[in-house]
């Protein structure tokens, strides 16, 4: 059921990880920022009782948006995924259903 989408987030942690976060995961407040080496914020996550909840922010190393994710109690609701322009690619909701957006090159 959510195979599309856990096949995304593996590939996207293999991805955003390649860079080296300059620290690891510390969840303080319910939430959590990793960073690049060079200071700027890899991944802003929040959870609620331990399980990832609400808006969570990837980042390009120049501090773009490069992906959005909506969680609610653990369960991934959303995807949007931006090129280096700040121009969606494509989206991904809890159904696994991906829509490509005008412009962005994508292969259906």
């Amino acid at each position: 059921m959510h195979s599309k989408i856990h096949k995304l987030l593996i590939i996207s942690a293999i991805v955003f990880f390649v860079a080296e976060p300059k620290c690891s995961l510390s969840q303080i407040a319910n939430s959590n920022t990793d960073y690049y080496s060079n200071g700027q914020a890899l991944k802003r996550a929040k959870f609620k009782d331990n399980k990832p909840h609400g808006i969570w922010l990837y980042y390009y190393l120049n501090g773009n948006i490069k992906q959005k994710e909506k969680w609610q109690h653990g369960s991934l609701l959303w995807q949007i995924k931006y090129d280096n322009n700040k121009r969606k690619i494509y989206g991904v909701n809890a159904a696994g259903d991906t829509t490509f957006y005008k412009g962005c090159n994508c292969a259906n």
